[in-house]
């Protein structure tokens, strides 16, 4: 998820609680996501994401395991930047793209709907991310997953808006008593 209260998008990853710097143009993630569809991905194959050194470089610094070592759950969770909404995952287990084969699409609606040469730019994988899944549609990319996913829905669409509204509403936040109780007196005592 973007930050907007933070300037700046993450850079690093934090494993065994230390930063490693990390490249993040989107080029460095389309690799990790061609190298993380193959069967036997070895951590050693995942280097190439780390600017000076990787969590295995500090293995007897830090007195901890290879196992201690596996940076692969923060390099996943950085490419996949979960965001709270939409909380409804699709029940689909259809797969609409592929960041590869689909290279030529992407490229096209990016230039399209943003004026962005992905061929020449630089750009975060977070803002990659967030453009592609903002993408309208009326481009070729979003046609081409709507071809992809399409399913014959004889749902209402008093059904559908409801079930929608509830993907997309923000998550619950547990506000303890004391806080509660402060926010009211300072809210509805105040003159």
């Amino acid at each position: 998820m973007i930050d907007l209260s933070k300037k700046g998008l993450p850079d690093v990853i934090y494993c065994n609680g230390r930063p490693y710097s990390i490249y993040t143009d989107f080029r460095y993630w389309l690799k990790f996501y061609k190298l993380t569809q193959k069967r036997d991905l070895k951590l050693s194959e995942l280097y190439f994401l780390f600017k000076n050194k990787t969590p295995h470089d500090d293995l007897f610094l830090l007195d901890v395991s290879e196992e201690t070592a596996d940076f692969s759950p923060q390099l996943l969770e950085f490419f996949y930047n979960p965001n709270a909404t939409p909380k409804g995952e699709s029940k689909s287990t259809t797969k609409t793209f592929d960041y590869i084969l689909d290279g030529e699409y992407i490229y096209a609606s990016f230039l399209q709907v943003y004026g962005i040469d992905l061929t020449e730019c630089d750009m975060h994988w977070h803002k990659f991310k967030a453009l592609f899944a903002s993408l309208p549609e009326n481009c070729k990319m979003r046609e081409i997953m709507s071809f992809r996913s399409w399913k014959e829905d004889n749902r209402k669409y008093k059904t559908i808006a409801n079930e929608l509204k509830n993907d997309w509403s923000f998550p619950l936040e547990k506000i303890d008593k004391e806080t509660e109780e402060g926010l009211k007196q300072d809210f509805y005592n105040a003159y």
